[in-house]
């Protein structure tokens, strides 16, 4: 009941992001981190969570992207560039059912997306007017990134599982 309602959710609020972008930006990637903590309870074996989260992920990644296009022309290129990036993964995670186009293909997009919007709500510029700051932000999210695809797509780590031995209750394959 509980990942059911986590799941609506995920659906809704992305559609709501013309209304509160960094409201919703939060609320999105908060619902993204919690619901495997509700679908581990016997509701989902290990891999329809891992292929339904995706589809949920790039629900909310198109949803933020459409706004990205039409707030913020200045960086469509950018964004619609990153956007395919992660698009190539999904479209081959799909086909192969291999998490390594992940790797391959990294999500700097919804990093990026964040680091736009941080930059436009709270220092009220556009952050590529500060080339500098935007490329040191960038070239560091993006090795946080690369580190956190290899963990959770290459090695098939799990904070929770691996790091702090918290078993997890998933459905039996």
């Amino acid at each position: 009941m509980a990942y059911g309602i986590i799941v609506v959710l995920r659906i809704i609020v992305p559609l709501l992001i013309w209304f509160s972008p960094f409201l919703i930006t939060v609320i999105a990637i908060f619902l993204d981190a919690i619901d495997v903590e509700f679908a581990c309870r016997r509701v989902l074996t290990k891999k329809q969570y891992q292929d339904f989260d995706k589809a949920l992920d790039y629900w909310w990644f198109t949803n933020a992207f459409v706004f990205a296009v039409i707030s913020w022309p200045e960086y469509r290129i950018l964004m619609l560039g990153l956007f395919l990036i992660r698009t190539v993964a999904d479209v081959l995670f799909r086909l192969t059912k291999k998490r390594i186009y992940y790797f391959y293909f990294p999500n700097f997009f919804e990093n990026v997306f964040v680091l736009i919007l941080v930059g436009r709500t709270f220092w009220q510029t556009q952050i590529l007017d500060k080339p500098t700051v935007f490329w040191s932000l960038f070239v560091l999210v993006c090795a946080v990134k690369l580190f956190q695809e290899w963990f959770i797509h290459v090695a098939q780590y799990s904070v929770e599982e691996n790091v702090l031995k918290k078993k997890r209750a998933w459905m039996p394959e």
